[in-house]
């Protein structure tokens, strides 16, 4: 895109056309809805913007009318939850309860898995729950992510050549690995022709950090088969595929370093007082970590987060299987560097949370970003029993989502587990 191109796409997307134009038109108003749903999700910190706001424009074309209502219906919840507009969010309402029937009457198709506009409709619907504000416990999200992957595997790894389908796939797919991860369940996309298709198609940067995540959930459920049994042999293959598991995304973090400029390849370790702003607002727990991240992007600053939130649950994977019957004594022997390097992941976690908590969007959707892999850091730290750096999590979550109930709280901390959702799901498509 030369430049001024670039300068014009700007100057449009910046504008607040919500406030300031004079809607005449359906159509109109949906355009202007989509243009706020993208700022929404790609600020400018977001280099990739220009890049995956074609991909955007087209996932808006409905493909059926289950994809039209759902996409409705999620346009409607980004611009309540970004406005406050009592009469739009009831409106989301009314096209979430017509979505929904929608699919419903297109899943008693039997090729209904071949429907892209279907496959596209409980995508955009497993986002809505994460964006709506009326939390409940039922974590309806974890049924449109499911639904969603029994949909692709009866379509089968193919249906990845697929241009729409494939990034309908990638858009979906942090949620599916997260519930597999914390339903410690096998996930289809694991298997070896799942794998060997999403090397050929899928061959962006985000892409392949996901390829070796859909690996995790399956050994995470293989260690609790083996704890079960008991098997030697079992043992030494898990930490076999476990290390080798780590050995790939400490590559994959290479190579992502030697594909950036050296400007934007850097991450600086300054002082938390030299974030004024941090410190004034969360006070006396403010000086926990003494020394946080800073950034050369804000892209930069969600790859890196989310992918220590991925790595983090591989080595807690390697640190419990090294107490495994018939694990070599090797690793029986360095378990407290197994924690060491566990820990390393968490506090980086909590490091990146300042930087992150001061330029990332301020609303709900935003701070979910941060709240999802400060819970994984937080799981840890009460794992080992370190009481004040798991307080800390603890506090900074409650001040990132203020005015909860206990119940409340405990059922907005079980959907942000589902990570930077949106964001990642879209950088997928376009890195």
């Amino acid at each position: 895109m030369t430049q001024h191109r670039r300068h014009f796409f700007e100057v449009i997307t910046g504008v607040k056309v919500l406030e300031i134009l004079s809607v005449r038109s359906p159509s109109a108003y949906r355009n202007q809805l989509i243009v706020n749903f993208y700022n929404a999700h790609f600020p400018r910190g977001i280099s990739t913007r220009f890049i995956v706001f074609g991909k955007v424009a087209d996932w808006s074309k409905p493909r059926s009318l289950a994809m039209a209502a759902a996409n409705d219906c999620l346009l409607l919840i980004q611009f309540a939850n970004d406005s406050g507009d009592l009469a739009c969010r009831k409106e989301s309402e009314k096209r979430h309860g017509v979505a929904l029937q929608l699919v419903r009457k297109a899943l008693q198709d039997p090729d209904s898995a071949q429907n892209d506009g279907l496959l596209a409709a409980v995508d955009a619907l497993g986002l809505c729950e994460i964006l709506r504000e009326g939390l409940s416990a039922d974590d309806a999200w974890k049924y449109h992510s499911r639904g969603l992957c029994s949909l692709f595997q009866a379509r089968g790894p193919e249906t990845l050549r697929n241009g729409f389908a494939r990034n309908v796939f990638l858009d979906g797919l942090p949620a599916a690995i997260i519930d597999a991860i914390l339903s410690h369940r096998d996930l289809v996309f694991a298997e070896d022709d799942w794998q060997r298709e999403m090397e050929i198609r899928c061959t962006g940067r985000m892409a392949r950090l996901l390829g070796l995540a859909c690996r995790i959930p399956t050994a995470i459920a293989r260690l609790d088969h083996v704890k079960m049994s008991g098997c030697s042999e079992a043992a030494v293959e898990l930490l076999t595929e476990l290390v080798s598991l780590e050995h790939g995304f400490q590559t994959w973090l290479l190579q992502y370093y030697e594909s950036l400029p050296p400007e934007k390849s850097v991450i600086r370790t300054i002082s938390i007082t030299q974030l004024p702003q941090f410190v004034a607002k969360y006070g006396t727990i403010a000086g926990m970590f003494p020394k946080v991240f800073a950034f050369p992007t804000l892209l930069s600053a969600v790859t890196h987060t989310y992918y220590w939130t991925l790595l983090i649950t591989v080595r807690e994977a390697i640190y419990d299987a090294a107490t495994l019957p018939g694990a070599p004594q090797y690793y029986r022997c360095q378990r407290q560097r197994l924690a060491t390097a566990t820990e390393e992941c968490a506090g980086a976690i909590c490091q990146s949370v300042p930087y992150m908590a001061l330029t990332r969007n301020p609303t709900v959707p935003g701070r979910r970003v941060i709240c999802g892999p400060l819970q994984f850091a937080l799981h840890w730290y009460q794992k080992c029993g370190d009481a004040a750096h798991a307080e800390w999590c603890q506090a900074i979550a409650e001040k990132l989502m203020p005015n909860l109930s206990a119940q409340t709280h405990a059922a907005i901390m079980r959907k942000v587990l589902r990570l930077p959702r949106g964001l990642v799901g879209w950088m997928t498509m376009a890195l």
